[in-house]
């Protein structure tokens, strides 16, 4: 059990009290940096407004089997270069999936 559950079972924590709030602000501090993570793939894809870095995430992404299974990412990333007029881009994405044998 930590610190600052017994602290807080016991019943007399309070807010009040400078070691308590460095108690508390360390507890958050270390909880915020265990559940940071990093945004995942399709994230990068979906979040990118610059049509040639759409273009460059996706084809890296596409080296994870997982990723190149996702249909809608895939529907999504044609229809926002289609809707740039960057079709070179679009041709560009086909042919890179050319060299992956279950595609």
């Amino acid at each position: 059990m930590t610190s600052l559950s017994r602290i807080l079972l016991r019943g007399t924590f309070s807010f009040s009290s400078p070691t308590n709030r460095r108690l508390l602000s360390a507890a958050s501090a270390a909880a915020a940096a265990t559940s940071e993570r990093k945004p995942s793939l399709i994230t990068l894809v979906n979040d990118e407004s610059d049509p040639k870095y759409i273009t460059e995430k996706f084809k890296k992404a596409c080296e994870a089997e997982w990723f190149r299974k996702n249909k809608a990412v895939y529907e999504r990333t044609v229809r926002r270069l289609a809707a740039a007029k960057k079709f070179e881009w679009i041709e560009e994405i086909l042919e890179e999936q050319k060299k992956y044998h279950n595609m």
